[in-house]
């Protein structure tokens, strides 16, 4: 997997990570742009859900094809288990405790918090410089945060630098290989979660990491 992907896809763990004193439920736009063949195009995603209730949450992202991802997560223990439905066939991917493999790639990130705001959602946000460093390539990335701090979020489940942003985050962009990815907030809505969210549903066939890479075509 891209170092990039690895960490967008902690910066979304992170996201839901934080939520824990929020109820309700945050849309994200999802823009993605690079040098894409036209079935990657059609796998991409363009918009994201997040659920949030105690100390659970739900992300949901839409692709291409009605093709979907859910991950539901516990925040205490770190437990999740992942929801794939490619074109009607269903899988579901469980990790338990904290990702190690994850948190090593955080190790050297740094958070730099700037002067600049602007709304989002009709809340008003603060800029954020996340800088990252692969500890493979050495190369350096930096992502694009901007939080708010106008709703009521948690960070105490969080580690690395996103732990230091006391807030929200509503927008983040990303650039790296030739890949510029931007998700934004278009809602935030405090309403009331029901229960069912958090459970998995019937129909999805139960799979190991391993034996789902393999079976898309990874080693």
């Amino acid at each position: 997997m891209k170092p990039a992907i690895v960490f967008l896809l902690f910066l979304f763990s992170s996201i839901s990570s934080i939520a824990q004193s929020f109820e309700g439920r945050i849309v994200y736009k999802i823009n993605i742009k690079g040098d894409f063949s036209p079935q990657e195009k059609m796998m991409l995603p363009n918009e994201a859900k997040l659920f949030t209730k105690g100390d659970q949450s739900r992300m949901e992202m839409s692709l291409g094809l009605g093709m979907s991802t859910t991950t539901i997560s516990n925040l205490k223990t770190g437990d999740a288990i992942s929801l794939m439905n490619f074109l009607g066939s269903k899988y579901a991917i469980e990790s338990k405790g904290v990702d190690e493999n994850r948190d090593e790639y955080m190790k050297n990130a740094n958070l730099e918090i700037t002067k600049e705001s602007k709304a989002i959602a009709g809340y008003t946000c603060k800029k954020a410089i996340v800088s990252y460093t692969d500890p493979q390539t050495k190369n350096t990335t930096e992502i694009e945060v901007w939080f708010t701090t106008e709703l009521n979020f948690n960070n105490d489940f969080v580690k690395g630098p996103f732990q230091k942003i006391e807030g929200a985050m509503l927008e983040f962009n990303l650039l790296q290989q030739g890949i510029n990815m931007n998700f934004q907030a278009t809602l935030v809505s405090l309403e009331k979660v029901n229960d069912r969210q958090f459970e998995v549903p019937d129909g999805y066939k139960k799979l190991t990491q391993d034996e789902l890479m393999k079976m898309m075509g990874g080693k």
